[in-house]
């Protein structure tokens, strides 16, 4: 610990021999993104843990080592003596981002919300919807294993979209929301075919929010009059704010047990 570290971000005493979990960048704080624009995960200066070389100076830069050097500039936060290593590991890339596009996404009380993927993206983004009292909660995927494991995190309908197919599964998805479509589609598939259909799938007014189809040269084609004449909103959003990565270790901390 150096010297003048002894609490973490969220203010809470730390000693050696404390578990914690930080965030994936380290950030400079005073940049245009970090001061102005509420987007410090996009900080001209960013430092991703595990995006970097580690045979350079400060060396321990990574994840899968005995030790790892936190930069200054990178949030940490102390975990409670309830939680298990296994349960917190996940929390600095998934359960963070996830909360991160449902800050920006808005879920209401009865929305009817689609998950496209169900990977530790979709199935932290099934039980995150299921605590803002959704109409239903529709994931998709290709794997009836998946789908099962979706339906015990909460999951109202499971779609497998590689046996009904694509049509079937967008006019499914009219069908158990009244003909009216979704409020809100997430795509955690990391898959940029599953987006024209998933803009299909929502309502006049409704959200998509991106957060899995990162690679690049992710391409897809949608009809624009979609968009204009839905009055759609498409989101995207990559990496986190550090208040969402505490946001998350709370929200796991409250619901562990459930």
């Amino acid at each position: 610990m150096g010297d003048s570290v002894d609490r973490d971000t969220w203010g809470k005493a730390v000693s050696e021999g404390d578990r914690i979990i930080w965030t994936i960048m380290s950030t400079c704080g005073t940049c245009v993104f970090c001061r102005m624009k509420g987007l410090p995960q996009k900080c001209t200066k960013l430092f991703k843990y595990g995006h970097v070389r580690s045979d350079l100076p400060p060396y321990f830069t990574g994840g899968f080592a005995e030790y790892v050097y936190l930069r200054p500039g990178t949030c940490f936060f102390k975990i409670p003596e309830d939680l298990e290593d296994e349960e917190v590991a996940p929390l600095p890339c998934a359960a963070a981002t996830v909360t991160g596009g449902f800050d920006v996404a808005e879920i209401e009380a009865g929305d009817n919300v689609v998950i496209q993927g169900i990977g530790m993206l979709g199935l932290y983004s099934i039980a995150m919807a299921r605590e803002r009292n959704p109409k239903h909660v529709i994931v998709i995927d290709t794997k009836d294993n998946r789908l099962k494991m979706a339906e015990d995190f909460g999951a109202d309908i499971a779609i497998n979209i590689s046996k009904l197919g694509t049509k079937k599964a967008i006019h499914e998805v009219v069908d158990c929301t009244a003909g009216f479509g979704a409020d809100l589609v997430i795509e955690v598939s990391g898959d940029s075919n599953a987006i024209p259909p998933g803009v299909k799938m929502l309502r006049i007014g409704g959200r998509y929010l991106l957060l899995g189809a990162i690679y690049p040269d992710s391409l897809f084609q949608i009809d624009s009059h979609d968009i204009i004449t839905k009055c759609l909103r498409i989101i995207g959003i990559h990496n986190y704010d550090a208040k969402q990565l505490g946001t998350a270790l709370a929200f796991i901390h409250a619901v562990k047990d459930k």
